[in-house]
């Protein structure tokens, strides 16, 4: 059936080295894969706290604060989400459509905020910190600025937290 070919033992040590380096390529490769996984993770859990930062970078008498006093609380947001490559929608309204929704008790840092000012749609949105405090623009002409939720006003107002559904790469190497 099979005829053996007899082999001298260098031949036998290259098919040794040959098998040995398909070994150790697919490992390597297999280990770069789940690596790479890793980081992308890590990378993530650090986007709330940029966030956080860059939304604050708006506040008066901060850095971008003359550019966000030009801007409508949709138009803060987006410029911020922008700066990691998240590409939100132009209205508060359309914003919360791309958004999983959250309860206030769900919320995170980094999270999107969404309130009905007009008593019929989302009319606002903001930014949620930390601790029941989140950070917006209230209108254009006036100054970005944290409240709280439990303030009356915006705890009446308040419809739920958002998350966008996509997932995008962002600027945090």
């Amino acid at each position: 059936m099979f005829k053996t070919i007899p082999l001298n033992n260098r031949l036998k040590e290259k098919i040794g080295l040959v098998i040995i380096g398909c070994v150790l390529a697919i490992f390597i490769t297999v280990n770069s894969l789940l690596l790479l996984k890793q980081q992308e993770n890590n990378r993530f859990q650090h986007v709330p706290v940029a966030i956080e930062i860059e939304a604050s970078s708006y506040l008066k008498g901060n850095v971008n604060a003359r550019q966000g006093f030009f801007l409508d609380c949709s138009g803060y947001t987006r410029m911020v989400y922008a700066e990691f490559n998240i590409n939100l929608p132009g209205s508060a309204k359309q914003q919360f459509r791309v958004c999983e929704r959250l309860s206030v008790d769900d919320l995170q840092k980094g999270n999107l905020v969404f309130f009905r000012t007009n008593k019929r749609d989302i009319s606002h949105a903001g930014i949620y910190l930390e601790s029941n405090r989140f950070i917006h623009s209230p209108g254009k002409l006036k100054y970005v600025r944290i409240d709280s939720l439990t303030n009356p006003y915006w705890q009446g107002c308040f419809v739920c937290g958002g998350k966008p559904f996509f997932v995008t790469t962002n600027k945090l190497n």
